[in-house]
């Protein structure tokens, strides 16, 4: 085989998997939720039409099926937001002000802030080019789990920094959190794995995966740079210069 019919090949294999994966975000957003939808309306409608003739097992089975099916839309919701970050456009735009974006996630982030006493510092801070919607939900993602997986004994405090290094800006978010022990760092990168029990803090495990594809759709890289009970520190960069594909509105 010439390289030209290796090339031509391998573009419909990547043009194969795209369809596959607008199928499987169509799945998603559409096949899949509709029988979650029933199960909340049904479970709803009994709870509120029969709630004086049903003993409380009975209700309290009923408020657990409303309460799976809502999780689990939730969960259907996320992964159809994670799965357009490859079917959607990214939007291009310079001289992002990433103080302005760390301020709009902190006033995003207000009642939990205030609720565990946490301090977020940032160091000076660049602007930048990329899609200010998708860098936003990067610091949102980090800042929410910097937040949120304080250690008990102790407030949250985080430290935004950032460096230049020629064709890339590369960011820091260190936390004096619980950490993420070395054999779950790799996985807590994917979607849906989390590095804590759920009943002790909630949460579905995509806020990391999340972050990581933006990054990579904005050339760069995202990783756990140093983890112990002493906290957390997330590395990142971000092409100077990024270059988006020109997908169509799915």
């Amino acid at each position: 085989m010439t390289p030209t019919e290796e090339l031509t090949l391998a573009h419909k294999r990547l043009s194969t998997l795209e369809e596959e994966f607008q199928d499987f975000a169509y799945i998603v957003s559409h096949d899949l939720s509709g029988p979650l939808r029933h199960a909340i309306g049904f479970s709803e409608m009994l709870l509120a039409n029969n709630e004086d003739i049903l003993d409380e097992k009975s209700i309290r089975h009923l408020n657990h099926i409303r309460k799976s099916a809502l999780q689990g839309r939730h969960v259907l919701e996320l992964l159809r937001d994670y799965s357009r970050l490859n079917t959607r456009p990214f939007y291009l735009k310079e001289d992002i002000a990433l103080k302005a974006v760390v301020e709009s996630v902190k006033a995003g982030l207000a009642q939990r802030i205030k609720a565990t006493g946490a301090t977020i510092h940032a160091s000076s801070l660049p602007k930048i080019s990329g899609d200010i919607e998708k860098i936003e939900a990067v610091f949102y993602a980090l800042l929410k789990n910097a937040v949120s997986y304080h250690h008990a004994e102790r407030e949250p405090e985080i430290l935004i920094d950032s460096r230049d290094e020629k064709s890339h800006w590369h960011f820091r978010v260190s936390d004096n959190g619980m950490g993420i022990p070395e054999r779950q760092q790799s996985s807590v990168l994917r979607v849906l794995r989390r590095a804590v029990d759920a009943l002790d803090y909630p949460g579905e495990g995509m806020g990391l995966a999340y972050a990581k594809k933006i990054v990579e759709k904005h050339q760069g890289e995202l990783w756990i740079g140093n983890s112990s009970d002493e906290g957390t520190v997330i590395e990142f960069t971000l092409s100077k210069s990024p270059i988006f594909e020109d997908l169509p509105e799915a």
